[in-house]
């Protein structure tokens, strides 16, 4: 299993970077594009993945065009919004200057500096050796923050209404409910 989970991961690295316009001079466009993360949590299926361990389900950045890792990225999506909202509080807040935003199943993580006037730059990056930036970007903070509350509510209520609970959605639940 866990062979698998390493080549399906080869095989999606391999896509991204091939599907990604990867510029040599890398384009820095101020658009100021809505931040987003889209989250698809089926309810049907989830107490069927919860007695296997921590769910999985679609979960991506969207920022303009570009998503990341893949619109039809899956990872521990409970587990890394947590993720997020524990490092995305202090640097919304001015507490952090920098910021990463790492997904658990793959080499990914979106990077993020404050510009100090309430937007940031955003970088998606792919670790490998030599990193690969797939896209810059930037956001206002308080709309990276947002999203990540968004996004959590959503998977949350979707785990409620299937009646799966976990200490992965206790964990993610207190962050969101302290936030409110």
């Amino acid at each position: 299993m866990e062979r698998l989970r390493k080549q399906k991961n080869v095989i999606r690295t391999r896509r991204l970077v091939q599907s990604t316009n990867v510029p040599t001079e890398l384009e820095y466009r101020c658009s100021m594009t809505n931040f987003q993360i889209n989250v698809r949590v089926d309810r049907a299926i989830l107490s069927h993945r919860l007695a296997l361990g921590p769910t999985v389900f679609p979960i991506h950045i969207r920022i303009g065009s570009n998503s990341f890792p893949d619109a039809n990225w899956d990872d521990f999506g409970l587990v890394i919004l947590a993720w997020w909202l524990e490092v995305a509080v202090p640097f919304v807040n001015g507490f952090t200057k920098s910021a990463v935003l790492r997904f658990m199943d793959g080499p990914f993580e979106l990077r993020m500096a404050s510009h100090g006037n309430g937007e940031c730059s955003l970088a998606g990056i792919i670790r490998h050796d030599p990193e690969v930036e797939a896209f810059r970007d930037i956001a206002l903070t308080k709309d990276v923050l947002e999203a990540i509350v968004r996004a959590s509510i959503e998977a949350l209520a979707a785990h409620q209404s299937a009646g799966c609970r976990s200490q992965d959605y206790d964990a993610l639940k207190a962050l969101v409910d302290g936030r409110q």
